[in-house]
């Protein structure tokens, strides 16, 4: 089929299905991804990408392929799909997950960068429930990784005099001054938390941006999640 119609894309999604239960996620992942470019509204294509980068343990783009799936449910053509909502729901659920979870040895080596212009950030989407500033167990598990990783970066010499600012953020759900205020509240109980866990509280500060700095677009569930996050800032004395 493929020879005759190179962009058939029920081909494309089936010879991708057929080389993922191979065991060829790389083959499967190519065409999954040439069906997606031959019909874009083409929802059965994204659940299959999503499950092969999982695989790969590509979450990043695991979540984005289940929120393409999820949002062209709405689409009469994909009607047929929606009686699988609640298990791709749950997928990007674990994609996010996957995520949220830290990478203490990442996170210091970029909070100890010294070569950076400006000071160094790493951004870590805490488990949050929308609207509030409740440090939840799986939230207070990411407090706990965070407060190790600032220890070892503020004891590391040459930071002596340096503190670490918690910056909050949120989507654009909302208004602008109600959204500034949660930031805020969510940084401060960040830091709460980081004091409970023995992280000097001289050597932290708070700022709420609300959704003034946002990393995504806000278009889609998935986008809305990663700007519903908090900073940890490096700021050394002069700044």
């Amino acid at each position: 089929a493929l020879a005759l119609c190179p962009n058939h894309v029920q081909a494309l999604n089936n010879l991708a299905d057929l080389k993922e239960k191979q065991g060829d996620l790389s083959d499967a992942k190519r065409f999954y991804r040439r069906a997606t470019k031959a019909d874009s509204n083409f929802a059965q294509a994204y659940a299959g990408l999503g499950d092969v980068l999982m695989k790969q343990q590509n979450y990043q783009e695991a979540a984005v392929a289940f929120q393409s799936f999820l949002t062209l449910l709405d689409k009469p053509e994909n009607e047929k799909f929606q009686r699988h909502t609640k298990r791709y729901q749950a997928r990007l659920k674990e994609a996010q997950d996957r995520i949220s979870s830290i990478d203490k040895d990442k996170m210091v080596a970029m909070l100890g960068d010294t070569r950076t212009f400006g000071p160094p950030k790493v951004d870590v989407h805490i488990n949050f429930k929308t609207g509030s500033a409740e440090i939840s167990s799986k939230a207070w598990q990411q407090c706990q990784d965070m407060a190790d990783v600032i220890k070892q970066v503020l004891n590391t010499p040459g930071f002596e005099n340096s503190r670490i600012r918690v910056e909050g953020h949120t989507d654009n759900v909302g208004g602008n001054i109600s959204n500034k205020r949660l930031s805020q509240w969510r940084a401060k109980n960040v830091k709460a938390a980081l004091v409970k866990l023995k992280v000097p509280a001289s050597r932290l500060a708070v700022k709420g941006w609300g959704e003034e700095k946002p990393i995504t677009n806000n278009k889609d569930p998935h986008e809305r999640f990663l700007n519903r996050r908090v900073s940890l800032v490096r700021l050394d004395k002069q700044q």
